[in-house]
């Protein structure tokens, strides 16, 4: 909040600023306090409907080429159009519906949610599948077809939900044919954008449903139950796409085909680290869900099961030189493991970032980019909605085709500028 052009600072008055009864103050984010002339009154939050008819506004401005960039000309509409679209993803959430706390032996199906769960894109057969089998606890023996089948139809549907919340994100002009998680690297206090595309995600849910389908068939008849087609079936349709999406975050598994249960409990993983992941994108990964949807906050979360191939831990972590443009926020990072390595993301350290700019753009955006002179095809620095992001010197990084940069903000910079040209 600022007056004048200064910030106010907690714990001091109004008088301390000079702020008299009809002043205005200016909100950068939150919600906004009104000011009359009987003096500041109580915080009064926007509803939805009021963040929606602001957004419609800019967008109908960038419509009639104007570039809206919400971060910059209405920050606290952006911030509460993030929280809005986080609550929609949170909605779907199996995070939400679990307390946080994602346990191998839940294969409930919000079978009593029907309004929920009729948007979800399965087909239609699939809910009289369910409805044959009792999915409200069942243990984890997984000693019947109708285990394996209860197992995949929770796992269907949480990716049905996360491919759902998707697409919610995109109505709202949030996303377009991706979303991106922070990854930390292995053995490196580097932490890396990576870009998941919404087909990769559909295409593993195709799969799970097209295990329940074929394996469906079989009913209850034991006799013509055939544990290897199973396994194939998984296989096919299960570990092979999972194993493809597993790459693209670093991890690769290794060793013979499993056995079912840890075929089922790698879809399951899977499906749980997009459904978190696509959480925390919603909030530009640095919401605290955690506070906002749990009754107890937590600065960590991590599936890593017995019976599962890999494991991953959700954590805040802070940024090195971003933690300024950040407003010194944590952020949440991925970490994965196969086996038994020990997680290795610690909070007590900084963190650089590996990216590709538009990839930054699309979490913490708008980019803009400034062209070198004479060489118009190179890029001379990105400005940023805080700040500026150029090339730094010293020794440049490991990683191919990666280029050592540095943000400063505004002033610092320009400071640099000046010195740069003054006789020493």
């Amino acid at each position: 909040m600022t007056y004048a052009g200064k910030q106010i600072e907690g714990g001091r008055t109004l008088a301390d600023y000079n702020i008299d009864a009809g002043a205005t103050l200016e909100v950068l984010g939150g919600y906004a306090p009104r000011v009359t002339n009987l003096g500041l009154q109580e915080k009064v939050a926007p509803t939805a409907e009021d963040i929606k008819q602001k957004v419609d506004y800019w967008q109908e401005a960038e419509n009639a080429s104007f570039d809206d960039d919400m971060e910059i000309v209405d920050p606290g509409a952006h911030s509460m159009h993030l929280e809005l679209a986080c609550d929609a993803v949170a909605r779907y959430s199996e995070f939400k519906r679990c307390g946080g706390r994602y346990l191998r032996s839940d294969e409930h199906t919000w079978t009593n949610e029907p309004q929920l769960i009729k948007s979800l894109p399965v087909p239609p057969w699939m809910w009289d599948v369910i409805g044959t089998l009792s999915l409200e606890r069942l243990p984890h023996r997984l000693g019947s077809l109708d285990d394996v089948l209860a197992s995949l139809c929770k796992t269907s549907l949480i990716l049905s939900c996360t491919v759902s919340s998707f697409y919610e994100l995109e109505k709202r002009r949030l996303s377009n044919a991706f979303f991106n998680l922070l990854l930390r690297i292995p053995g490196s206090d580097v932490i890396e954008i990576v870009r998941i595309p919404i087909t990769e995600i559909e295409t593993i849910q195709r799969g799970v449903i097209g295990c329940i389908e074929q394996l469906s068939v079989y009913g209850n008849d034991e006799e013509i139950l055939d544990i290897t087609d199973i396994q194939a079936t998984l296989w096919a349709r299960i570990f092979a796409l999972c194993q493809s999406l597993l790459e693209r975050l670093h991890l690769r598994l290794e060793g013979v085909e499993p056995p079912i249960a840890h075929i089922l409990a790698l879809g399951r993983v899977t499906a749980l680290l997009l459904d978190l992941a696509l959480l925390s994108y919603s909030g530009s990964h640095g919401i605290r869900f955690d506070k906002a949807y749990l009754s107890n906050g937590s600065e960590a979360f991590e599936v890593n099961w017995e019976d599962t191939l890999f494991g991953f831990r959700c954590a805040l972590a802070r940024l090195a030189c971003l933690d300024e443009f950040l407003d010194r926020s944590e952020v949440w990072a991925f970490e994965l493991r196969s086996g038994a390595s020990q997680w290795e993301m610690a909070r007590n350290r900084p963190f650089s970032i590996l990216t590709k700019m538009e990839d930054f753009a699309d979490i913490w955006g708008p980019v803009y980019t400034v062209p070198g002179t004479p060489h118009m095809d190179k890029v001379r620095q990105y400005n940023v909605s805080k700040g500026i992001i150029c090339r730094a010197g010293g020794k440049q990084p490991a990683f191919r085709n990666a280029i050592k940069c540095h943000w400063y903000n505004r002033p610092l910079w320009l400071r640099g500028l000046v010195l740069k040209f003054l006789p020493p």
